[in-house]
């Protein structure tokens, strides 16, 4: 059983207490002068005793402690089912995907990252796939062509690729990498595309790209 679609690509404070000093002057001393004197006397002391003891500097060692917050993780929010902007024929989709869309995809993919640098020589596509029955395995195929050089509006196609990819699960969207064996070049591109979601085990090695160049017509 098999279920198939085609798409085109187009952020210490110290205070110091200091007392004046006082004297009295006094030729005959009486009771009362000599208690005057006295009491100065007396504060004037008692003024420099708190001074000094103000003075002596008092370390205390603070230890902050750290308590570790525990954070609880927030899940991930379900993808979107149906996709958005995604072509579909029954329950299958498939779109393909921007630049900027699969530069993010393979930023968490070893897979995908090691597949892109194959795009630095030879013609190369992208198509993202998703199922809402899941698949055992994916099938996608496409047509190279090349732009006449006599013609920029006109295309030729210049081979064939077929891709098997391994599945993926209900809902779950896959980005599948089309890489072909012809050089990449001006005017050269992938398109045609068809996908496939196939329920039957596979027949042929899972993953694969195979490369069919087309004889030019003479």
């Amino acid at each position: 059983m098999k279920r198939f679609l085609t798409l085109s690509i187009t952020s210490a404070l110290a205070l110091s207490l200091i007392a004046q000093p006082a004297f009295a002057v006094s030729a005959k001393p009486s009771p009362r002068a000599t208690a005057k004197a006295t009491s100065k006397a007396t504060v004037k002391a008692t003024s420099k005793a708190r001074s000094k003891s103000a003075v002596k500097p008092t370390t205390r060692v603070y230890h902050r402690k750290y308590v570790r917050k525990f954070v609880k993780p927030i899940p991930s929010p379900d993808p979107l089912w149906p996709p958005p902007n995604f072509s579909h024929n029954g329950s299958i989709y498939a779109k393909v995907p921007t630049a900027d869309e699969l530069k993010g995809a393979a930023s968490n993919s070893k897979t995908l990252t090691e597949g892109l640098k194959n795009c630095e020589t030879n013609t190369c596509g992208a198509v993202f796939v998703a199922s809402g029955g899941g698949c055992n395995f994916w099938e996608v195929d496409s047509v190279i062509s090349q732009i006449s050089a006599t013609d920029s509006s006109s295309k030729s196609p210049i081979g064939t690729l077929r891709t098997l990819e391994t599945g993926s699960s209900a809902k779950k969207i896959k980005t599948i990498l089309l890489i072909s064996q012809a050089p990449l070049a001006t005017g050269v591109s992938l398109g045609g595309i068809s996908a496939k979601c196939w329920q039957s085990s596979p027949g042929d090695n899972v993953p694969s790209n195979t490369y069919t160049p087309i004889a030019p017509h003479n």
